[in-house]
């Protein structure tokens, strides 16, 4: 979208230099503050992995609580989470100990 933007905004530019220097200097600041942000760096696959870290995270909250309901939820977002990360090792331990809660 800021692509876009950028071109459109070269298109508009006058005959001097002047004003498309400064466009394509915004436009280069643009580009770079997009791509240190990380915005889109991320795979599918890097995503499904965070969430199930975050699950474990949250279970373990849960746990420490002591709260038995909450426990049994968070083991279960768990096991939810490695199923859709296809992670069937981690899945059958967590399985496991959802079922033992």
């Amino acid at each position: 979208m800021l692509t876009l933007g950028c071109a459109a905004l070269s298109l508009v530019r006058k005959e001097s230099g002047r004003p498309f220097a400064v466009i394509v200097l915004i436009c280069g600041v643009g580009l770079w503050l997009l791509a240190q942000s990380g915005v889109g760096g991320d795979t599918m696959e890097d995503i499904s992995r965070k969430v199930a870290n975050d699950a474990i995270d949250q279970y373990y909250i849960a746990e420490r609580q002591g709260d038995k309901m909450q426990i049994c939820v968070q083991a279960d977002f768990v096991t939810a989470a490695l199923l859709q990360q296809k992670d069937e090792a981690r899945y059958k331990i967590r399985k496991q100990t959802e079922d033992s809660v």
